[in-house]
């Protein structure tokens, strides 16, 4: 038994006595950052630079600890396996953009 498991099989096949909703996933925070600046170029053109960072700060989003029960595998019970997220998904991943557009 792992220091950090609270469920074990039991001798006898039988239903415990668990509640609804127990299992509670890690909290998730988004953080975008986004820099922009206006250039004026002549009287009637500009220029508009952007950089966007999705997820400056490198976290990744874990999910949901595994809720079904297999005795033949009863160890991954109640363990998180994954991350979530995609690339235009919520967040995960590190990524940047740079724009630049020329208004006339």
């Amino acid at each position: 038994m792992g220091r950090y498991q609270c469920f074990r099989v039991s001798a006898f096949v039988h239903p415990g006595q668990v509640g609804r909703n127990i299992l509670t996933a890690p909290g998730n925070i988004c953080h975008q950052v986004s820099v922009s600046k206006e250039i004026p170029i002549g009287e009637r053109i500009k220029g508009s630079f952007r950089w966007d960072v999705n997820n400056p700060f490198k976290r990744w989003f874990f999910s949901a600890p595994n809720n079904v029960v297999n005795f033949r595998n009863a160890e991954n019970f109640g363990k998180i396996c994954c991350v979530v997220g995609g690339f235009y998904g919520e967040g995960a991943y590190f990524y940047m953009n740079v724009e630049f557009k020329l208004e006339f």
